[in-house]
């Protein structure tokens, strides 16, 4: 995905860097923990989730990103099939991975 962002113009990326600064905080501060609800989507563990999926948790966490938004994190972590890979996106939000990995 970080060939990605090399498609991402400058405040493209700046956008996304604050929503995701934006969940890190909302995720830390009401100690919610996304994967387990990505897990339920994905039984054989191969870390992906569909578009809709990943909306689904999105919004279940209370993190409704806007359209705009939503396009900035599918093109972030989605792979080139469209599938989102939720591992990295927990990985970010865990701080185990910057923005940029």
């Amino acid at each position: 995905s970080s060939r990605v962002l090399w498609t991402l113009a400058v405040t493209q990326f700046r956008t996304l860097s604050k929503i995701l600064q934006n969940y890190v905080f909302m995720t830390e501060s009401r100690r919610l923990y996304p994967k387990p609800l990505f897990t339920d989507y994905d039984p054989v563990n191969k870390e992906r989730v569909t578009q809709t999926q990943f909306r689904s948790v999105l919004d279940v966490l209370g993190l409704r990103p806007s359209d705009a938004e939503f396009e900035l994190l599918t093109r972030r972590f989605g792979d080139e099939r469209g599938d989102i890979n939720y591992q990295d996106f927990c990985d970010v939000l865990e701080k185990k991975k910057p923005v940029t990995a």
